[in-house]
């Protein structure tokens, strides 16, 4: 890579044109890989940082810092993630699994007297169930959030649609008819 006409860091390039090509075209590879890919590419091919910045729709700023981990590590310094900082994931897909058919079930049925599921009465139940040692309510609300679960709400009010209702005629037709047959037949007759 060039920089300003003087040459920075070691010269990937030659050796690793055809496997960034190659990732360039790929269909199956995450999209930010493509993109770092066609980034280095159009660079080394000698495209202004301007141009490939608009073209890439990036701000130049990003094409620079890519170019840098490039020639850093090579492609793979480019296009491999890095392990991250941070807490690694302690709940397996099953506890996941698990928690979702908690929020499914009623309150009720775990013998609380709720409406409806809270973040922190879902943790609370995980925990007294032994589906977790412990849990955050804000982890219980992103695993609901993840699966587009809102346990907050009861199954009533998710079926109160319109089309979902009995039509008018029909609860006229049914109250009048817990009065007596005759008295039915003299109203809609």
């Amino acid at each position: 890579m060039v920089r300003n006409g003087s040459d920075h860091g070691q010269d990937h390039a030659g050796l690793d044109i055809p496997i960034l090509q190659a990732v360039a075209r790929a269909r199956r590879l995450d999209w930010f890989q493509v993109l770092y890919a066609r980034i280095v590419l159009a660079v080394a091919g000698g495209e202004p940082v301007g141009w490939v910045a608009s073209r890439m729709e990036c701000d130049p700023a990003t094409v620079w810092r890519l170019c840098r981990r490039y020639e850093q590590g090579g492609w793979r310094h480019l296009l491999l993630d890095a392990p991250r900082l941070g807490r690694p994931l302690e709940i397996s897909p099953l506890q996941r699994a698990r928690i979702v058919e908690l929020a499914c079930l009623a309150p009720i049925a775990e013998g609380l007297h709720i409406p409806h599921w809270a973040s922190l009465d879902l943790a609370r139940q995980a925990v007294a169930d032994g589906i977790v040692d412990a849990i955050n309510p804000r982890t219980v609300r992103r695993i609901m959030h993840d699966v587009d679960l809102q346990p907050h709400r009861t199954r009533r009010r998710r079926t109160t649609r319109q089309d979902a209702r009995p039509s008018a005629p029909k609860r006229k037709l049914e109250t009048l008819s817990s009065h007596g047959e005759n008295y039915l037949i003299d109203q809609v007759g």
